[in-house]
């Protein structure tokens, strides 16, 4: 992990306290053969039914996200490498929320 990596952690977890959503980092998914997989972060409730695994281009394992009902979104520092508000509010919107009905959050309303 780098410092780009890090950078990346940093803002999903202001869109986590700036949203009110949830972002688990490190996000480790176990695959139906079970390896272990670290992701920079797992956006709950959005892009899928089990979330979106974020990863960037230093930090992308090879695992089989879709098989196990992940969105996968692999990121670039340019632009999550700091929070913006309005961006990361455009991006959550784009993955839509897939948690359960009615749990999303107000400000997507």
């Amino acid at each position: 992990m780098n410092s780009e990596d890090l950078l990346i952690i940093s803002a999903w977890k202001e869109a986590e306290s700036e949203f009110g959503i949830t972002v688990q980092t490190p996000a480790l998914v176990q695959d139906s053969d079970g390896k272990l997989y670290e992701y920079l972060a797992l956006i709950v409730g959005f892009g899928s039914k089990n979330g979106t695994l974020i990863c960037s281009n230093n930090v992308c394992p090879s695992g089989n996200s879709k098989e196990d009902n992940y969105n996968l979104a692999i990121l670039s520092g340019d632009f999550y490498g700091s929070f913006n508000k309005a961006y990361f509010a455009e991006t959550l919107i784009d993955w839509a929320w897939y948690g359960p009905e009615g749990e999303g959050p107000d400000w997507m309303e």
